[in-house]
């Protein structure tokens, strides 16, 4: 027996395995430390947990009671993850914050956006008004 938890993931409720739930909060908390630097990051941070929402609710109608491990790795994978997201300059969560590391942060984050021209888009035609 496995212990389930309820979370609400862009404004939708969802029964998470426990498992499940720690590898999502640590995928998202990556996420957030990026873009929390950059403007309009809590915008893309939405944009995050409502593609998430979505895939899990084609979990929910294909009749999965519970989102399990296997269904969060599936949905990183599409995703993508964190490192390759954002390349050199993704940082794993850190509770540490010297200066030292700051620094080789920006430098990496320099070369990253040296090497990468990459961008995310919204898209105004299926924004909710």
């Amino acid at each position: 027996m496995k212990k389930t938890l309820t979370v609400n993931l862009g404004g939708r409720v969802f029964h998470i395995d426990e498992d499940a739930y720690y590898l999502l909060d640590k995928y998202l908390k990556n996420l957030h430390i990026h873009f929390s630097k950059e403007e309009g990051g809590d915008e893309i941070l939405d944009d995050f947990e409502m593609r998430i929402s979505e895939l899990f609710t084609e979990y929910i109608k294909l009749g999965y009671d519970v989102i399990t491990l296997e269904r969060v790795e599936e949905v990183i994978r599409q995703m993508g993850k964190p490192e390759e997201i954002f390349g050199d300059a993704y940082v794993e969560e850190e509770s540490d914050n010297n200066e030292e590391k700051e620094s080789s942060r920006k430098s990496k984050a320099e070369r990253f956006k040296e090497k990468v021209s990459r961008r995310l888009y919204r898209n105004p035609d299926d924004s909710i008004p």
